[in-house]
């Protein structure tokens, strides 16, 4: 099973849980994919932040800013902030995430629509 984990209102939502998926289901690779920034400082930061809720990861990715990449292969309908977000939908088909805890519902509504084989479930 691949399992994504987003940060802000998934992890300091509900760190106990994702705490303990982390540890207790064998043969399960961990993402953190996160729309905070690349920055190397906020890398570290929010790394320390995961590791203090205990939560076991494989991996992680933070999206890149939507003018830094060299590609602009973003679905045309999609306004700025929905290009950036709908970086998840695309890190979730390329990487065949099987499961994505998220709670921002316009991300939510981009992964069912361009990488629906990945379950959601909601963080509230």
């Amino acid at each position: 099973m691949r399992i994504a984990i987003d940060i802000d209102g998934v992890v300091d939502t509900i760190p106990e849980l994702l705490s303990f998926v982390s540890s207790k289901m064998p043969n399960t690779w961990i993402v953190i994919l996160t729309s905070r920034s690349p920055d190397s400082e906020v890398v570290a930061k929010s790394l320390e932040e995961i590791r203090k809720a205990k939560i076991k990861y494989d991996d992680y990715y933070f999206l890149p800013e939507v003018d830094s990449r060299c590609d602009k292969d973003f679905p045309k309908e999609l306004d700025w902030f929905q290009k950036h977000i709908w970086q998840k939908a695309e890190y979730c088909k390329a990487n065949n995430i099987d499961l994505m805890f998220e709670d921002c519902s316009k991300t939510i509504a981009l992964i069912k629509k361009y990488s629906p084989m990945t379950t959601i479930l909601r963080v509230m």
